[in-house]
């Protein structure tokens, strides 16, 4: 495969919005929103979870793909971290992808106190955005019940209108944000056709991750149950 998709999707977005921008006259520099930067993070967890739950072979394949690894070996290691021992958080927050949000967002907030921070801070930023993109796919596939259920509380809740206020200003057309789970799903569906075809189809899940994640999933069920 070609360019990592947590990174493409990341720059994709953010030049959709029409970041970078140029600032200073003397000194120019590359910013970036850091409400943009968060509502990408927020864009890709929570498609991550909603095609987790929707089409939950083809997140399998997107999890797999998400790393530099051989599959030969038991995978079981591999979806024990991620869905269930890191990021502990995710499964008490309301919303998981938000969370994944106000992660990105404390790490710019250490350095950077600006609403523009300098568009070079992405790089920095890339290894907790894939971190945040593998453990959202884990978790949800894992447990796509509790995914379920935070998207239905979050669609029976009104959009903050300072928060609408914000987006429409970085260019985003509200009326074609998605209201139901499908919806997101769909979305992202539709991005991973088009990174597809700028770099090639997903190999297909490897046997043994398909195992492990099997083998997961009913542990987890079983503690549940028990």
């Amino acid at each position: 495969m070609g360019e990592p998709f947590h990174r493409w999707f990341l720059y994709q977005q953010l030049a959709n919005m029409g970041w970078p921008r140029t600032r200073g006259r003397i000194r120019r520099r590359l910013v970036v929103d850091r409400i943009a930067i968060e509502m990408v993070v927020s864009d890709i967890a929570s498609q991550d979870a909603a095609l987790a739950v929707a089409f939950p072979t083809r997140a399998m394949q997107l999890y797999s793909a998400s790393f530099d690894r051989d599959w030969e070996t038991p995978a079981d290691d591999a979806f024990w971290e991620f869905a269930t021992k890191l990021f502990p958080e995710f499964r008490q927050a309301d919303a998981p992808w938000h969370e994944c949000s106000s992660l990105i967002s404390r790490l710019v907030e250490a350095g950077h106190s600006e609403e523009e921070v300098p568009w070079i801070l992405l790089v920095v930023l890339e290894p907790y955005i894939w971190y945040a993109h593998v453990s959202i796919l884990a978790y949800s596939m894992v447990y796509p019940d509790a995914i379920s259920a935070a998207y239905n509380r979050m669609f029976e809740r009104p959009l903050d209108g300072e928060l609408v206020l914000r987006l429409k200003a970085l260019g985003v057309d509200m009326a074609v944000v998605p209201r139901s789970i499908d919806g997101f799903a769909k979305i992202m569906d539709s991005t991973l056709d088009e990174y597809e075809r700028q770099f090639g189809v997903l190999p297909q899940t490897p046997s043994t991750v398909v195992d492990s994640f099997a083998r997961l999933k009913e542990s987890q069920g079983a503690a549940v149950n028990s």
